[in-house]
């Protein structure tokens, strides 16, 4: 499967989010063993700690040259409401879940191959069910002190002496074995980053790099602002900004190492995210 990417730039950098959930072909070709509950090639992996997505970073990035990291909570956030302010980002319906996720009502109690539901107005699939992400954040109960300009929120003030810092990572989107209510833009939890459960997963990110930084403020991209969510919604601040899509793959390569991944560009810049 592609791997595809969407660029924005309403924090501090731009940066690329995975459209998918990272399946479990895409974790054998870099780690070599699946240690999922649900097999099958396009389901999200899962049994994956926040240490082992980790990782799993580390080697996608040595083995492309290009530094991969978890979203921060608050461009999960922002990604996965694209530009809406309701529960979800299909709208505030209880029942509208049914179109956009895999949840405890309709999943058979298993993940499903990711991209079969609809997909946000950003392109991205699965932000909500299937497999709940882990984020980058420590968990904390509220958003004092946390960045204003979408980084990870690091900070300890909000840290009992009893809790050791960071201990707790943030999981995000809710999963195949949530609730409907549970699986909202702004539904979140912290658990400890060596926890693995089958319905855990993560979705990769990165910052753009000097050439692809050049590409996008070159290219005709579309501009958008992010509504402020109701009260009951608020989680993240975001800025106005721009984003636009590239198509890339990573894949096992004949002609080099069978262990060796490569980085293509396969429809770089030219597919629009829909409004």
């Amino acid at each position: 499967l592609p791997i595809p990417f969407i660029y924005s730039s309403s924090f501090s950098k731009l940066f690329a989010v995975g459209i998918y959930e990272v399946t479990q072909r895409e974790w054998l070709a870099v780690m070599g063993a699946n240690p999922s509950q649900f097999k099958g090639h396009h389901n999200p992996v899962e049994n994956i700690s926040w240490n082992d997505a980790q990782d799993y970073m580390k080697q996608l990035t040595s083995k492309t040259g290009l530094k991969y990291r978890l979203l921060s909570e608050a461009e999960w956030e922002y990604s996965a409401r694209a530009g809406t302010n309701m529960k979800y980002h299909c709208g505030d319906d209880i029942g509208c879940p049914e179109s956009v996720a895999w949840h405890s009502g309709n999943s058979s109690r298993s993940t499903h191959p990711v991209g079969q539901k609809k997909a946000n107005s950003f392109g991205l699939y699965d932000m909500h069910g299937n497999v709940g992400e882990w984020v980058d954040d420590c968990f904390f109960s509220g958003y004092q002190g946390a960045p204003t300009d979408g980084r990870a929120n690091f900070n300890s003030r909000n840290v009992s002496s009893s809790w050791p810092v960071c201990k707790n990572r943030v999981i995000r989107g809710g999963s195949w074995r949530d609730t409907p209510s549970n699986i909202r833009s702004a539904s979140r939890r912290g658990n400890d980053k060596n926890d693995r459960y089958s319905n855990y997963g993560f979705r990769i990110a990165r910052d753009l790099n000097d050439s692809e930084l050049k590409a996008s403020n070159s290219n005709q991209s579309k501009k958008f602002a992010l509504p402020t969510p109701p009260k009951s919604e608020q989680r993240s601040k975001t800025q106005s900004g721009k984003y636009f899509v590239e198509r890339v793959q990573v894949t096992k390569s004949t002609d080099v190492k069978s262990d060796t991944i490569v980085k293509r560009v396969t429809d770089a810049l030219t597919k629009r995210a829909k409004k």
